[in-house]
């Protein structure tokens, strides 16, 4: 099972933990709730699966069945401005400055992890603080 742990709320990001099997496998940063175009996946259990994204031009994880959303990825990226609604993961982060980092080797494993797996699921928690 992979699991985003939403931990904080800053001004402009979603912060959180992404576990594997519940053990920290790294950071994650998403945009915010009200974010009119692209708000957080809701709270609930999503199919995950490898498949080709035109817009990286390889294989990604998709996480499927997202309530009126569609074309949902887990990828790198720094900061929320770097997604249009996915979840960005890395291996540092920065809540300051609403920053993840690191990512390419952790988005791979998730892959691998993902391809690895037949009918894996994705969990979204939300455990949040709000941060000034």
């Amino acid at each position: 099972m992979i699991t985003l742990r939403r931990k904080q709320v800053t001004a402009t990001a979603v912060c959180g933990e992404m576990l594997i099997n519940g053990a920290h496998y790294g950071y994650t940063l998403e945009r915010p709730y009200q974010d009119p175009e692209h708000p957080c996946i809701p709270v609930g259990r999503y199919p995950v699966q490898v498949r080709y994204s035109n817009h990286f031009q390889r294989d990604m994880v998709h996480i499927d069945n997202v309530p009126r959303r569609s074309g949902i990825l887990v990828h790198g990226g720094n900061h929320v401005t770097d997604s249009l609604g996915c979840v960005l993961l890395g291996a540092v982060q920065n809540l300051q400055l609403s920053y993840v980092g690191q990512c390419a080797d952790l988005v791979q494993g998730l892959i691998n992890y993902v391809d690895s797996h037949n009918e894996e699921e994705f969990e979204v928690i939300d455990d949040t603080e709000v941060q000034p």
